[in-house]
């Protein structure tokens, strides 16, 4: 064997030897990183624990797992969901952080039954806190919950929209206990354009059950209410797009006739069992004795249209605690209640044709075999227009019930979109102009710095000539001073006006946005150094104020 052949062999015996000392010596670091990585591929979700020894294998390792979080011994956690989320673009002019774009996901009537609905429904006084749980995910920068008895939908501003979808889907599939083969088929999905257009179309209440109705546009104020208050999770953008939203549901309102003949869910409730009460019971709707479990919102409209029927008197009110009855009964002078607490509901129902329930609670109140356990000589009528609901859907198997639900008033809410179908299209073509508004708003946020810049530029011009003129400007009058100051200030104004005009103007393509950024940066000679990454802009230096000495 020749010399360098040994030379070669006793070197491949070295790197053995040396490979096999490096694995023992990491078999334990190894054998702890796939032991808490391992199970991620089954959850998806865990917080485990590192040697701070192994992290030049975690680093390796870790892009290709699903773990969301580690946490070292050190106690320095880190995001690592497969990658890591997108960073938040900056404009390529100006350099300022752009805002994400905005985007719904949720289920309404329209694509998703009452039965799926109720399992993600959630209390309003919940809502503040379910949207800062969202917002605390890396991938979302603001967040909204709307949830009503038709819908449940969830507004957010992210840069990353792939991590965020995966994020919420956990968040909805956590929350209502359904896989994803349950949950995906009824959910729907908006971004950009599409997810604005859809804010205004509920807040107008074109995208309602019943078109037009006024109950959505008070539950998408309470939505903005707790979204921009101190502890809420609105930023810029949300927080101006539910002003918008309700500003575009108070204008389609006032501007177009979507609301003449309009009912909400609660009148509707009162439209049907007033239509099927000859079938249902065999006796006339004035006949027959009303009883209503419940004394909220709903409630209060509900009552508001029984008034102007023919509805027998007195309407039996019964709830839990007697003051928010008592206070409904203030409300309505003129019609006569009888209160009764939840310990008496089922005397209540016993002797009732028709009941109406509309209650926060989370299981059913009337199923069958709590009917089965009140047999009754007559029939029954209930209307249900809780979610989730409060009347089982066995309850129709009972003999002599009629069970009705929210999902069953479209055939009395059917009959009046017709007559509404123009001023849809008015409400329709309102809406373009403020989501071209909304749009225009949103563009112009990469341009607010330039427009400074624009005019801190003109500002300083201004001083410099003054301070150069100060030798003739000196004997001058104070009002012939302020004659000077004024018509400088106009000059540059109006001079600055078309500029900035142009800057606002909203664009269809991004690019031309950054391309009169450039244009006015360059003609102006503005230097893109003074603008911060957060968008503003940092004061010219050396800017002498001479106003004074003129």
């Amino acid at each position: 064997m020749s010399i360098s052949a040994r030379k070669m062999r006793t070197t491949a015996v070295l790197l053995v030897a040396f490979g096999a000392t490096l694995y023992v010596s990491t078999t334990s670091s190894r054998q702890q990183l796939r032991a808490a990585v391992a199970p991620t591929f089954r959850t998806g979700v865990r917080t485990s624990n590192f040697a701070p020894h192994c992290n030049r294998l975690r680093r390796r390792m870790l892009p290709r797992s699903r773990v969301a979080e580690v946490t070292t011994f050190e106690g320095v956690t880190e995001f690592l969901g497969g990658r890591q989320p997108l960073q938040a673009p900056k404009c390529p002019v100006t350099g300022i952080t752009l805002p994400g774009n905005v985007h719904v996901v949720g289920l309404s009537h329209h694509t998703a039954d009452v039965s799926i609905r109720e399992k993600l429904a959630i209390p309003e006084a919940e809502w503040k806190a379910e949207a800062a749980r969202l917002k605390s995910f890396p991938s979302i920068d603001e967040a909204g919950i709307l949830s009503t008895c038709n819908r449940f939908e969830v507004y957010y501003v992210s840069h990353d929209t792939e991590i965020a979808n995966k994020e919420l889907m956990h968040f909805l599939k956590t929350k209502s206990g359904l896989d994803s083969d349950m949950l995906m088929p009824n959910l729907f999905f908006h971004d950009g354009y599409d997810a604005i257009n859809h804010v205004l179309r509920v807040s107008s209440g074109l995208d309602s059950l019943v078109v037009g109705e006024g109950q959505i546009l008070s539950q998408v104020k309470n939505c903005a209410a707790h979204g921009s208050d101190q502890e809420g999770s609105f930023g810029k953008v949300l927080g101006k797009l539910f002003n918008v939203a309700v500003t575009t549901g108070k204008r389609v309102r006032s501007e177009t006739g979507i609301s003449k003949g309009a009912v909400s869910v609660s009148s509707a409730a009162a439209q049907l069992s007033e239509i099927k009460a000859r079938e249902d019971l065999g006796v006339a709707f004035e006949d027959a004795k009303i009883a209503i479990v419940g004394a909220g919102e709903m409630t209060r409209l509900l009552v508001t249209h029984l008034a102007s029927t023919k509805a027998k008197q007195p309407l039996h009110i019964i709830n839990r605690g007697r003051e928010r009855m008592e206070k409904l009964q203030d409300m309505f002078p003129d019609v006569k209640m009888s209160l009764h607490g939840l310990d008496e509901m089922w005397d209540e129902i016993d002797q009732a044709d028709i009941v109406f329930t509309s209650t926060f609670s989370k299981d059913p109140l009337i199923d069958k075999k709590s009917l089965e356990a009140h047999p009754r000589d007559k029939k029954l009528m209930l209307v249900d227009i809780s979610v989730p609901v409060n009347v089982g859907y066995d309850a129709k198997e009972v003999d002599g019930v009629a069970a009705y639900h929210v999902d069953d008033l479209k055939q009395v809410i059917d009959a009046n979109k017709e007559k509404r179908m123009a001023a849809v299209l008015e409400a329709e073509l309102l809406i373009q102009t403020e989501i071209k508004d909304f749009e225009g708003w949103k563009q112009s946020l990469r341009c607010i710095p330039a427009i400074k810049m624009l005019r801190e530029k003109g500002e300083s011009i201004r001083q410099k000539e003054l301070s150069n003129a100060q030798n003739i400007l000196k004997g001058l009058s104070q009002k012939e001073k302020d004659t000077v100051e004024r018509v400088t200030k106009g000059i540059i104004n109006k001079l600055l006006h078309g500029p900035m005009s142009h800057l606002r103007d909203p664009e269809d393509v991004m690019d031309r946005v950054e391309f009169k950024l450039e244009t006015v940066q360059k003609m102006f000679q503005l230097d893109p150094d003074t603008i911060d990454p957060m968008g503003n802009c940092f004061s010219i230096k050396n800017l002498r104020i001479y106003s004074s000495r003129i």
